[in-house]
């Protein structure tokens, strides 16, 4: 099994290059062998994909992801168009780049919580403020 890069900065600059110039292909295998405890198994790897289990039912869904970074742009477009099919409302933005999650967050939060507001408030869904000093 390929073997984690202990120097990957998951928000920082690059995810997906490798000290020589390509893409990290191991580190990425490594990541998704991870998440399925080393198990080969085709099948379980389909159950597990997320576009594989859009429907009409799937809420609707905001997406961003970085241009080059370990975690693949078809995947994203290929959830768009499943999501386009049945019709359920998403967004997606691509960040130039290479960073990853809450490496770009900066770049699409204020996009994020207008999708938000926009599908998920009006479906009666409030946001409440959190007080941690209370706590």
């Amino acid at each position: 099994m390929a073997k984690q890069d202990a120097r990957q900065n998951f928000n920082g600059a690059s995810s997906e290059i490798n000290q020589n110039g390509g893409a990290n292909d191991s580190f990425y295998k490594w990541f998704v062998m991870n998440y399925f405890n080393g198990n080969n198994d085709p099948q379980l790897w389909q159950k597990a994909t997320p576009y594989h289990r859009v429907d009409a039912k799937t809420g609707p869904i905001f997406m961003a992801n970085s241009l080059n970074e370990f975690v693949p742009t078809t995947g994203v477009t290929t959830m768009l168009e499943a999501l386009n099919k049945v019709q359920v409302p998403s967004e997606s933005h691509f960040i130039s780049g290479t960073k990853h999650a809450k490496g770009y967050l900066d770049q699409v939060f204020d996009q994020s919580v207008i999708f938000l507001n926009k599908f998920v408030a009006n479906d009666g869904i409030q946001a409440k403020a959190v007080d941690n000093e209370a706590n």
